[in-house]
């Protein structure tokens, strides 16, 4: 059992106590609190708990050799992080977190391809699986897909407009102006449009004509 000692005190109800201990009394300690300065263990200047100057509680001890605010134990920011055996550059654990999540954020992508091996001229559909018109077997999302990047090309220079399409309704539309290829790229952030979740995505030339059309998506769950 630890070797603990009862300060003697002094108290009134005047003064904001709860009795009137007039001489020297044991200190109870289920009800009395102690006033200080502040507590140094061991009597030792390096272990010691007191208030900074603005009231706030704060300690330092063999570890925490200067003073640390004991309100700072609530902020992720200041809590230490060792970045050992990962990737990650961050040393304290807020930004550890934001790091981890913009690594992901701009890592998962998956690229999805869509062809059509002839002329398309307005009204084809691109397919996504051989001889298929992608109406016909879409692109099914159980969650929302975000497009990020889409590579559109053709083996001759073609003025058209390519359709992205959730069943009926219009979600993006790219334009082809006297050109065989155009890339569109957009963040995570600001997406280039937002397949939303359960959608089905076909992809139609609406105007003009492209010869054999090719073109790449990359996109990232939302």
């Amino acid at each position: 059992m630890a070797d603990k000692v009862k300060p003697l005190k002094i108290e009134s109800i005047a003064g904001g106590g709860a009795q009137n201990d007039m001489f020297p009394t044991e200190t109870n300690p289920a009800q009395d609190y102690l006033a200080a300065k502040g507590i140094a263990f061991e009597n030792s200047d390096a272990r010691i708990i007191d208030l900074d100057g603005s009231g706030n509680l704060q300690f330092k001890d063999f570890t925490e050799t200067t003073y640390v605010q004991l309100w700072k134990l609530r902020r992720a920011i200041y809590e230490i992080f060792d970045p050992t055996g990962s990737s990650l550059a961050s040393t304290n654990t807020e930004d550890a977190i934001k790091e981890l999540a913009s690594t992901v954020g701009t890592s998962s992508r998956a690229f999805t391809f869509a062809s059509y091996g002839g002329n398309a001229n307005t009204g084809r559909y691109l397919e996504f699986f051989p001889s298929i018109d992608s109406n016909l077997a879409p692109l099914y999302s159980p969650v929302a897909l975000k497009l990020l990047t889409i590579v559109s090309r053709g083996t001759a220079s073609a003025t058209c407009t390519i359709g992205f399409y959730n069943g009926a309704t219009l979600l993006y539309t790219l334009t082809h102006t006297a050109s065989s290829q155009v890339v569109v790229n957009g963040t995570p952030a600001l997406p280039i449009f937002t397949l939303p979740a359960l959608g089905s995505l076909s992809i139609k030339v609406d105007s003009g004509s492209i010869t054999k059309p090719h073109l790449y998506f990359v996109a990232q769950g939302g």
